[in-house]
Parts: structure tokens; C-alpha cells; sequence
């Protein structure tokens, strides 16, 4: 029996669409496009749970800049949440399992933790024996992990500000091995 590619790719879409809802079902919080180039992990809803915003808006639209003006594709990335809401909306921590199993999942080229306590959890997730340091660029499983800290705070701050455009950028998309 042969396969054409058109078939290998609606049944790649049809795993991820189930293998999402599996996580969305389980409390996972996932914004932005999947499959995507790059993925957001932050913690923003544990100190604003009411607010519903994975990042913050204004965190948001400046990561969206920065990715442009580093030549990403418009839109591609995904947040996902290192916290879930439980019973009456308040913020748990994601297990170091479920978080895992999200990122491999979403299978992002490239990793930007945006603040402490989710680079603690996506560090705890694959057993690093280091601690994640701010603005350094690890590999972790064959990703390129960028770690931030305050990235959101850090937009009222121009010196802060500049210290957050210069880790991004050791982050520029991979390009086309051809």
C-alpha cells in the first residue's frame, strides 16, 4: 500500500489535534499557533489569574516585535502556560510531567522562558542538574532554550528593556538547511 504525502499530512494534523485536546482536557493553557517556530513559557497567570492572559498584553506585543525584527514568520509561535487554573480559579503550578509532555508535543525549534519561575519548572521538567541562569542560551533534548527573567516588568525599564532585545537576539530562527 502506498501513502502520498497529502495523506501523511492530514493524519499528522489529526494526532496533533488529538494529542492537544489531551492536554487542554488535563488543564494545559496553550495561546498562539501550533505548530510554531518558537514557544512562550510563563507564568503570568499565577500572580493575575482572574485576567485569563497567558502573557501579558503589552509583554505579548513586544515579543511579537522582537521576533519580527529578527525574521521570524509573522505569528509563529505558541505560549504555553507553566501554570493551570484549578478549582476557583487559582493558579497551580504545572507538573513537571504534563509540562514535558506539552512541549514535546508542541515540538517548538526554540524555547523563550519568560520569567524564574517557569524556567525552574521547564528545568525541573527535563532533570537539569543546573540552575537556569538569565540570558543564557541552553540545549536542552536538540532546542535552543533562552532564558528570561521579568521579561513583562522589564518593558518599564529602557536599561532593562535593552538587557531583554540583547538575549533575545541569540535566539535568531533557524535557517533552511538548503
Amino acid at each position: 500500500m502506498t501513502t502520498n504525502k497529502n495523506d501523511e499530512s492530514w493524519a499528522y494534523a489529526a494526532q496533533l489535534s488529538d494529542e492537544l485536546k489531551d492536554l487542554t482536557d488535563t488543564g494545559v493553557l496553550l495561546g498562539g499557533s501550533i505548530p510554531a517556530e518558537v514557544l512562550f513559557i510563563s507564568s503570568a497567570l499565577k500572580d493575575a489569574p482572574e485576567s485569563q492572559n497567558l502573557i501579558e498584553p503589552d509583554a505579548l506585543d513586544a515579543l511579537e516585535k522582537s521576533l519580527d525584527a529578527l525574521g521570524y514568520l509573522e505569528n509563529s509561535y505558541t505560549i504555553l502556560s507553566s501554570v493551570s487554573l484549578g478549582p476557583d480559579n487559582v493558579a497551580l503550578d504545572l507538573p513537571k510531567e504534563l509540562m514535558r509532555l506539552a512541549i514535546e508535543v508542541i515540538d517548538s525549534v526554540s524555547i523563550i522562558s519568560l520569567d524564574k519561575k517557569s524556567s525552574s519548572l521547564l528545568f525541573d521538567a527535563y532533570e537539569q542538574q543546573k540552575s537556569p541562569q538569565f540570558g543564557s542560551l541552553e540545549q536542552i533534548l536538540g532546542r535552543k532554550v533562552l532564558i528570561l527573567d521579568g521579561f513583562a516588568k522589564s518593558l518599564d525599564n529602557p536599561k532593562e528593556k535593552q538587557l531583554m532585545w540583547h538575549a533575545l537576539k541569540k535566539l535568531p530562527p533557524e535557517q533552511a538547511p538548503y
